[in-house]
């Protein structure tokens, strides 16, 4: 949820100003620029930190002595394309039509 939600988020942000303009009323429009860049960040960032726990529960719950849930920690895997997302669409470093190439950035975390 909180990746495919990342994902219209994007698309959400780069029209924000055509939004506008169009009446349009998405959550970037509503509260800007700023909420939607932290709200991004924090999908993406909670998809991750919510592993542990996520793990934990599913290792307590296995008569294997807990390997079987460690196939839970390959998203780990995805980090570095997370990141370069991150750097672009969550900490502001790209707006507007500059956007559109990150929305299938966010679904290659995904």
């Amino acid at each position: 949820g909180f990746l495919a939600t990342a994902i219209i988020l994007v698309k959400n942000l780069s029209d924000r100003e055509t939004d506008v303009v169009a009446g349009k009323n998405t959550m970037a429009v509503r509260f800007g620029e700023k909420f939607s860049r932290f709200e991004y960040t924090f999908l993406v960032v909670g998809s991750y930190v919510l592993l542990a726990p996520l793990s934990s529960i599913l290792i307590d719950d296995t008569d294997s002595g807990g390997g079987a849930a460690l196939w839970l920690f390959l998203p780990l895997l995805s980090l570095p394309v997370a990141w370069k997302e991150l750097k672009a669409v969550g900490f502001g470093g790209k707006d507007g039509a500059a956007l559109n190439k990150h929305v299938g950035g966010a679904a290659k975390v995904q």
